[in-house]
């Protein structure tokens, strides 16, 4: 994907999270989109995706990555909150 396309743009410069809040979405955003949705079960819909970044001193780390139901804001906020819990492994793993 191309720095200019608005998931890096996003993510990777902007360092915000990347929502793709439907289906729709995510066709729009990634050419791999068939086996992201592919991953649905009747139990477990891909709806959403959701890239938040993992931020630490002004440079991206890693990001984690959630697909599944149709999120909202309010599971934004607890995977913003999970990913700057996340920094530290990615320190870690950054010295490994």
């Amino acid at each position: 994907m191309p720095l200019d396309a608005p998931w890096p743009q996003t993510l990777l410069v902007r360092q915000q999270p990347h929502c793709c809040w439907t289906a729709q979405d995510i066709k729009d955003t990634y050419n791999d989109s068939g086996p992201i949705l592919g991953l649905a079960t009747p139990e477990h819909p891909v709806e959403s995706l959701l890239c938040v970044p993992a931020v630490y001193e002004g440079q991206v780390l890693g990001a984690l990555n959630f697909t599944g139901r149709k999120y909202d804001e309010a599971d934004l906020a607890k995977m913003k909150a999970l990913a700057e819990e996340s920094v530290e492994v990615f320190v870690q793993l950054r010295k490994a």
